[in-house]
């Protein structure tokens, strides 16, 4: 059931509660004396504010008459309408809910608290917008999210036009909608005769871009990226004609889209990524420019013709054999120039010969997140590092699957007596001390001759968009005892100068 604003009953917000009292003549002196702070020039106090968040910025205001239309000079304007309420704040509205609903059921009330803590937090992001969108005021970098209805589109495209005027060089837009609404059409014509020239990033999110498009109007845009939006394989095509100077394209769960093909001997594109597209099923490069590509979702087979620069490569596959297949056959012959490889996918079910055709030219640094069974074994790894004589960085995440937990990889060949003479550096992470670990681990320190570092730890990395990884520390601390076991198993008949780490 949708819950609309005329439903709802006016609800004010209980004001902050602060404590006055008098301050005495001594603390004013005080006051004036530590408070050099304020008699900076105001561009740099403009900078300190921009890194702050939007609240603590306004709150400044409350400081002294110095500070309080300061933050209305912010370039750099962030609007989230679901940070706008404190929590004491939601937890009011809520009660309020309760208080004035519970007779009419649970899923009534619940739905009554989202749609009233909703129209509060617009209600302050449209009265911030205000006070941020002055007439006279510069703008660098504009970001709005919010909760989409028919009554903000006007007022939301009037917002955007005053930005566009003032010079907005970074627009992010991200207008949430429910099941009823059709979603915010994004304003083409807001950027037509040479409006919004100055603009060189384009975020956008839960967009409709319409039958017609206009990205002709965006020669300037370097930086574009789409989530969760229809964007189709035409779509693309003018996207990389028109938007000459185009140096990052990032799609996020688009749907629509069932082939990707950039192929242009013109065009400026240095970064790539194509992030869990559902109905994706081709991906075709041909992008002289090119030298980043990620990719994480289902196996899609990869066309590449003319890729000379790409040497960062980031695979992420779902649970999926046919990626892990891809990895071990086709990886080296198709980038084989890669200097950074990143790789996520299962362990291989059956695994009889080294099959890796082709070495990697130029591979330095190596990370591999694996899915697989409590019993699989890791020496299949030994082919990527065989494969790979000029790595000097690896770095591994291993992770049981309920998918791979029935695997029972069988390796029947075994790694070649060639040492690693490059390899200085390995990280383990999410290590539980298996067996298979540590035949793992032990097989590195016999076969890198000039391994100096290596890091063991409980904690886990996962990628994520945007060429960055999340890192979750455990709760589990290492003892003395386990590290003094855990050396003695690894470096049993090995002479090691590697300096271990456990974190």
């Amino acid at each position: 059931m949708e819950f609309s604003h005329r439903m709802l009953p006016v609800l004010r917000l209980p004001p902050q509660q602060r404590k006055r009292r008098r301050s005495t003549a001594s603390e004013k002196v005080l006051a004036d004396q530590q408070d050099k702070i304020s008699e900076l020039p105001d561009h740099i106090l403009i900078s300190i504010l921009e890194r702050m968040d939007l609240r603590s910025a306004v709150e400044t205001s409350l400081l002294s008459r110095r500070w309080r239309h300061l933050w209305n000079s912010l370039t750099n304007i962030e609007l989230h309408a679901n940070t706008m309420l404190s929590e004491n704040q939601i937890s009011h509205v809520h009660r309020c809910m309760t208080r004035d609903y519970a007779s009419h059921g649970t899923k009534f009330m619940e739905g009554m608290k989202v749609a009233a803590t909703r129209q509060k937090q617009m209600g302050l992001f449209k009265k911030f917008a205000r006070g941020l969108l002055r007439p006279k005021s510069n703008i660098r970098r504009l970001s709005f999210h919010f909760y989409m209805q028919r009554q903000y589109r006007k007022i939301i495209d009037f917002w955007l036009d005053r930005a566009i005027k003032r010079g907005v060089q970074e627009l992010e837009l991200f207008p949430y909608v429910s099941r009823r609404e059709k979603g915010y059409r994004f304003p083409w014509r807001l950027f037509s005769k040479g409006r919004g020239s100055s603009l060189t990033k384009l975020e956008l999110g839960y967009c409709r871009l319409g039958d017609v498009c206009y990205f002709r109007r965006f020669a300037s845009v370097s930086v574009l990226s789409f989530k969760m939006m229809a964007v189709s394989r035409e779509v693309v095509e003018d996207i990389i004609a028109n938007c000459r100077n185009l140096k990052s394209l990032h799609l996020v769960k688009c749907h629509y889209i069932s082939y990707l093909r950039i192929c242009s001997q013109d065009t400026r594109l240095k970064d790539l990524a194509v992030h869990r597209c559902p109905f994706l099923g081709k991906i075709e490069l041909s992008a002289p420019k090119l030298e980043r590509l990620q990719y994480s979702g289902n196996y899609v087979p990869l066309l590449l013709s003319s890729v000379p620069c790409l040497e960062h490569v980031w695979l992420d596959y779902d649970d999926d054999d046919d990626g892990t297949d891809y990895v071990l056959k086709r990886l080296s012959i198709e980038f084989p120039h890669a200097r950074d490889l990143a790789l996520r996918l299962c362990s291989p079910k059956h695994l009889t010969t080294p099959v890796l055709p082709k070495l990697f030219s130029g591979l330095k640094n190596l990370t591999v997140n694996i899915l697989t069974g409590d019993t699989d074994d890791l020496l299949w790894l030994a082919m990527l590092l065989e494969a790979a004589p000029l790595l000097e960085t690896f770095e591994t995440d291993v992770k049981l699957s309920a998918k791979c937990r029935n695997n029972e990889a069988t390796i029947s060949w075994k790694p070649s007596d060639t040492q690693h003479s490059h390899l200085k550096e390995v990280k383990l992470h999410r290590f539980k001390g298996r067996p298979y670990e540590i035949a793992f681990l032990s097989f590195l320190l016999a076969k890198a001759v000039e391994l100096r570092f290596m890091m063991i730890t409980r904690g886990s990395i996962s990628p994520q968009v945007g060429w960055s990884w999340k890192h979750a520390e455990s709760s589990e601390c290492w003892t003395e005892a386990e590290k003094s076991i855990l050396l003695k198993q690894l470096t049993q008949g090995i002479s090691s100068k590697v300096h271990f780490v456990f974190f």
